[in-house]
């Protein structure tokens, strides 16, 4: 049987962390939450997620800085990166892409929404399907 999808949730907020990865899990994925984006690091390096969202907005490391660590690494430059960005304030597309982030979407996007966009940026082993 093959594994379900791993996605490595990054949020500081602990509500809405958790609200993401239950409805990931709840869409058949296999989430794992980090509160912080140290963590985040040390959980991409050990976990080996098939996709990271990561929230733009977070003390310490925000997700442009996080996301150049991850790209910088050669143990997580291959893992699909998506933007969690605050409603209303979704920065300049090129601006994202040319960070490396594969997709993006507001916090508050509906599970459908979000599931659709993990499933985009799971490795063809999965198919698109899911």
């Amino acid at each position: 049987m093959m594994r379900k999808p791993g996605v490595l949730v990054v949020h500081a907020n602990d509500v809405l962390r958790r609200g993401l990865t239950d409805a990931l899990a709840r869409a058949g994925l296999h989430p794992i939450g980090a509160p912080s984006g140290l963590e985040s690091v040390l959980w991409a390096r050990s976990y080996c997620p098939d996709v990271i969202l990561l929230a733009l907005s977070m003390p310490i490391l925000d997700g442009w800085q996080l996301i150049r660590l991850l790209h910088s690494d050669t143990r997580t430059m291959h893992i699909p990166v998506a933007a969690l960005c605050e409603p209303g304030n979704i920065p300049d597309p090129r601006a994202l892409r040319d960070e490396g982030f594969r997709a993006w979407a507001e916090e508050g996007a509906g599970p459908e929404q979000l599931e659709a966009l993990v499933r985009r940026l799971l490795p063809p082993e999965y198919g698109r399907a899911g």
